[in-house]
């Protein structure tokens, strides 16, 4: 599912819809099932936000030099314990949001990667692919 993608639009209240295959995905990839995810941003990787199973995951994607198979520290920012609701809206961290141009009534792709999932600004999305 590496790859699959989904245009939504952030709500008043910066939330947005993760498809529930996403969801099952990274838990079924982590080993870890529930509906808390870990959302990080760091200096390398500054044009989306990550969204983890857990917050081990996201420690490691960031710390690892993935080129040369080095753990490096990478300027990891931060990481935000969040809940998806039953509905599947995960609300993202204004401060996070604000630093990849995420507001309200944005226009966000979620890109479903494997062990964890990617949320961009759609512009920035549309220039890179």
């Amino acid at each position: 599912m590496y790859g699959t993608y989904y245009n939504v639009t952030v709500d008043e209240g910066m939330r947005i819809c993760i498809p529930e295959r996403l969801v099952t995905q990274i838990e079924e990839v982590s080993g870890c099932a529930g509906r808390a995810v870990y959302v990080a941003i760091s200096h390398e990787h500054e044009h989306a936000l990550y969204v983890f199973a857990n917050e081990g995951d996201a420690i490691r994607f960031f710390s690892e030099d993935r080129e040369f198979g080095r753990a490096d520290e990478v300027g990891l920012q931060g990481v935000s314990r969040r809940i998806i609701d039953k509905k599947g809206r995960l609300t993202l961290p204004k401060s996070m949001a604000k630093q990849v141009s995420i507001s309200e009534n944005t226009e966000v792709c979620v890109v479903g990667a494997g062990s964890y999932i990617e949320i961009w600004n759609s512009h920035v999305w549309s220039k890179i692919c």
